[in-house]
């Protein structure tokens, strides 16, 4: 495998005290993964032995596909917008607020993304390689960890933006 210096360079950034990237851009990057092993299993699941499933097959590839590249559009989404959040510690209330809001959304769709890559497992369970259902539940279990864990983000960005209102209105 070549040495990818981004993926480094992120992962070290990931394990450093940088405020970025963080938990949700993480999340987005497990879902990635989890992803990547779908389609794996779906390529896998396409050859001369699964002639009458190949169709059904390809179409979840097609969809996990879509959903594997938004992911990894999240991953750096993420990022840059809770590098907003850093920026605006010092701002007025309503930036802090739109900065926050922001976040939320885009852990929205991560868990969004997610739970339909989920789904879409459990058509491709039923069409793939028998050799490959370790892998197929691998990917789930990451689905749902990056599931999990954008929520978790999901909600204490919510949280943050309560409390800001919360201060703007003098509670």
């Amino acid at each position: 495998m070549k040495k990818n210096l981004l993926l480094n360079k992120y992962l070290d950034d990931l394990a450093s005290s940088l405020p970025t990237p963080g938990g949700g851009s993480a999340s987005a990057l497990a879902g990635c993964l989890g992803t990547g092993l779908l389609c794996m299993v779906g390529l896998f699941s396409t050859g001369k032995k699964f002639k009458d499933t190949r169709s059904k097959t390809k179409k979840i590839l097609e969809d996990l596909e879509n959903i594997r590249n938004n992911l990894k559009l999240l991953v750096f989404l993420d990022t840059e917008a809770y590098n907003l959040v850093v920026l605006a510690r010092n701002l007025d209330n309503g930036v802090k607020i739109k900065a926050y809001e922001e976040c939320v959304n885009i852990s929205n769709i991560i868990c969004q993304n997610c739970y339909n890559a989920i789904a879409l497992a459990r058509q491709l369970v039923k069409v793939s390689n028998f050799y490959l259902i370790s892998d197929l539940e691998a990917g789930v279990y990451l689905l749902e960890a990056a599931f999990k864990s954008a929520n978790l983000f999901m909600k204490e960005n919510n949280d943050a933006v309560s409390a800001l209102r919360g201060k703007a209105s003098g509670r």
